[in-house]
């Protein structure tokens, strides 16, 4: 980057491209506010040199909304990929795989932010554009199968929405190897969704299975600390208290590591485990 920008100074729309692309390493590596700073400044410099309509302003307005979902910021991440989607719409044509990444991730921020069928409508629309020009096999499909079944089981139609589920998880495993971190997102959004529904002894195999994948790849500390912190109330609801109490300690170190952007986090483990140590000693 220092050379690039030696080269064609700091300013110049040839930096953008070196700024996205580390931005894009940022997100894999759960480093999300780097990649905020990274995608805000490449979003710049292409809006100054391209115009704001440019389809290339898009990517970093995709990038940029993704990254801030990951940090919680799903306000100001929503409007940034609607003006995505508009741009890719019309540049690229309604059927266009960039456009469907896009909407998986204003999914994600309607998901998050409780507008189930928001959520619903952009990932019908995105598993449409993958599965008609990548196919049915593609992780891509895979990881919005994945997202649409956790919607639908949190609207009540359990059952379809965990054969939604393990069919993308399905995918995801075929096409990636079982110990990828892609998988390892899903099954903890599959013990996720089975612990909110009930059913324990699944939940808590999909969450056992998520943080021996998580444990050995790299991930942010808070990413690890969640599925912790789940597989501890599913632990709880079992009646195997102290299995439990040992795993709500993990998550909560975790967000510790995961330092003050997490303090939300940290405090609801720190929450769970007063209840639950309290709770201990009463039997």
């Amino acid at each position: 980057m220092a050379i690039d920008e030696a080269i064609y100074g700091p300013d110049n729309v040839a930096i953008a491209v070196a700024l996205t692309n580390l931005g894009e390493a940022r997100g894999l590596q759960d480093r999300a506010q780097d990649a905020v700073t990274l995608n805000r400044r490449a979003l710049a410099l292409r809006e100054a040199a391209l115009g704001p309509e440019h389809a290339d302003v898009a990517i970093n307005l995709t990038n940029l909304g993704a990254a801030l979902h990951q940090v919680g910021a799903d306000a100001e991440a929503g409007p940034l990929l609607r003006r995505a989607a508009e741009i890719r719409e019309r540049r690229l044509g309604a059927d266009h795989p960039q456009l469907a990444l896009t909407l998986l991730h204003l999914g994600e921020v309607a998901q998050a932010t409780g507008d189930g069928a928001g959520s619903v409508a952009a990932y019908t629309s995105a598993l449409s554009i993958w599965r008609g020009r990548l196919g049915e096999r593609h992780p891509n499909v895979g990881v919005v199968l994945v997202n649409l079944g956790e919607v639908r089981m949190g609207q009540g139609a359990v059952d379809d929405g965990l054969a939604e589920m393990r069919l993308g998880i399905e995918i995801v495993t075929e096409a990636l190897g079982a110990e990828h971190r892609d998988v390892g997102t899903s099954q903890a959004q599959l013990g996720e969704a089975l612990l909110a529904a009930g059913r324990l002894a699944g939940a808590r195999e999909a969450l056992e299975r998520a943080l021996v994948i998580q444990r050995s790849t790299e991930v942010e500390p808070a990413t690890i600390g969640r599925v912790e912190l789940s597989l501890a109330m599913t632990l709880w609801a079992l009646g195997e208290a102290k299995q439990a109490l040992a795993a709500g300690h993990q998550a909560q170190e975790h967000f510790v590591a995961a330092g003050p952007a997490r303090a939300d986090e940290l405090e609801r483990a720190r929450t769970w485990l007063r209840t639950a140590q309290g709770a201990m000693g009463k039997r």
